[in-house]
C-alpha cells in the first residue's frame, strides 16, 4: 500500500495532541506500507509548527518521508481565535508539570512544496495510494477546489473527523476548525471511510499500553513518541478522570490499514454550515437525496486493535521501513 497521510503532530507540544505521531509510527512499521509523503494542515498545532514536528520525526525514524506544509487557511472560522484557545491550554498548571522535560526531537526540515498541491500531485502520480486525514480537511478541500476530481483519484480516502452524537454545542475539533472543508470532502465522490468521534470515544490508550511498547521496542522514534505521549495521557487522565487518552488518530490508521477491524454503515452525510450550535456536526440525509455514499465506521474490535499496535510498534527488532522517499 502506498499511503499520503495529512496530519496535525503535537508531540513534544504541552497539552497539544500526540497521537498523529503514533499514526506515522504505526504506518511506518506496518509491513508492506510505503508511506509516499505526510503532508501538514493548521489544526491541533499550526501547520509551520506541526510540519517541522513531523519532519523531525521523519529524521529520527530515518525514512526519508517528503513533509509539506500548507498556505491553505479555513474558508470562514476565525483561525486566530482557534489558535489562541488551544494554545491557553499550555498555561494550565497540570500541563506546565507535566510537561516541564520533554526529551529532544532532531531537527527536521520539511520538504519544499504546498500541501494541497502534493495532493493534486500525488494522486495523479500515485493513483493507487491511500489517503489518511488525521485532522481539520482544509488541505483536502483546497486540493479538491484546485483540481475537481482529484480525491476520487485515491483508491482510498480515511477521514477522522465529525460526531453524531453528543452534547449540543460540544464541536469535534476537526471538522468544526473548517465546517466548509469537511462539506467539500464528504461531498466529492471519493471512496471515503468516515471514522467519527462517536467511534473514537470508545479507544482507550493507557500508560501500562505505553510500558508494554517501550519495553518492548529498540527504535528511538517510537522511544521518543512514547516519552512524549505520557504527559498527553497523563495530563488527560487527571484533568477529565478518564481511565487514559482517546487514541483517535491511531485508530483511523489501523483502519486504514487494516479496514477489516472495523464495522460499517454506508450512507449520505453532509456538514451543518450554519451559524447555530450545531455548526460543524455531520447528519445523515435521506437515502434518496442524490448525494455521494460513503462508509461511515460504526464499531471496531478493540482487541485486534490493540494488538495491532502493540505488535507492530513494539515487536520491532529494526528499525521502522526505509525508502519512504518516493514521492
Amino acid at each position: 500500500m502506498k499511503l499520503l497521510i495529512d496530519c496535525d503532530p503535537g508531540n513534544g507540544v504541552p497539552a497539544a495532541d500526540v497521537d498523529d505521531g503514533l499514526a506515522l509510527a504505526l504506518a511506518w512499521a506496518s509491513p508492506g506500507v510505503t508511506v509516499v509523503a505526510i503532508t501538514v494542515v493548521d489544526g491541533n498545532v499550526s501547520q509551520n509548527q506541526g510540519a517541522g514536528i513531523a519532519a523531525g520525526l521523519v529524521a529520527l525514524a530515518g525514512t526519508g518521508t517528503p513533509v509539506y506544509s500548507s498556505s491553505a487557511i479555513p474558508a470562514v472560522e476565525d483561525r486566530a481565535a482557534w489558535r489562541a484557545a488551544l494554545t491557553s491550554r499550555r498555561d494550565d498548571a497540570l500541563a506546565r508539570e507535566l510537561w516541564a522535560s520533554e526529551p529532544a526531537l532532531p531537527t527536521g526540515v520539511p520538504t519544499p512544496g504546498d500541501a494541497p498541491d502534493e495532493i493534486v500531485r500525488l494522486a495523479i502520480e500515485h493513483p493507487d495510494s491511500a489517503l489518511l486525514a488525521l485532522g481539520p480537511l482544509t488541505n483536502l478541500a483546497a486540493a479538491e477546489r484546485l483540481s475537481p476530481g482529484t480525491l476520487a483519484r485515491y483508491a482510498s480516502v480515511v477521514v477522522l473527523g465529525g460526531a453524531f452524537t453528543g452534547p449540543t454545542g460540544v464541536r469535534e475539533l476537526n471538522f468544526a476548525l473548517d465546517p466548509e472543508a469537511a462539506q467539500v470532502v464528504l461531498a466529492s465522490g471519493a471512496a471515503l471511510t468516515l471514522l467519527p468521534l462517536d467511534v473514537t470515544r470508545s479507544t482507550w490508550l493507557r500508560l501500562s499500553d505505553l510500558d508494554e511498547i517501550s519495553s518492548a521496542s529498540p527504535v528511538p522514534v517510537v522511544d521518543y513518541l512514547v516519552a512524549t505521549a505520557r504527559p498527553w495521557v497523563t495530563w488527560i487522565s487527571r484533568s477529565r478522570g478518564w481511565p487514559g487518552a482517546n487514541a483517535h488518530d491511531v485508530l483511523a490508521a489501523a483502519i486504514t490499514l487494516e479496514p477489516d477491524i472495523a464495522d460499517y454503515a454506508v450512507a449520505s452525510v453532509a456538514v451543518d454550515l450554519g451559524r447555530g450550535e450545531a455548526r460543524s456536526r455531520p447528519y445523515y440525509l435521506p437515502a434518496d437525496s442524490g448525494a455521494a455514499r460513503i462508509r461511515v465506521v460504526t464499531g471496531f474490535d478493540d482487541d485486534r486493535f490493540m494488538a495491532l499496535v502493540r505488535s507492530r510498534l513494539g515487536d520491532q527488532t529494526t528499525s521502522p521501513t526505509r525508502g519512504d522517499n518516493n514521492g
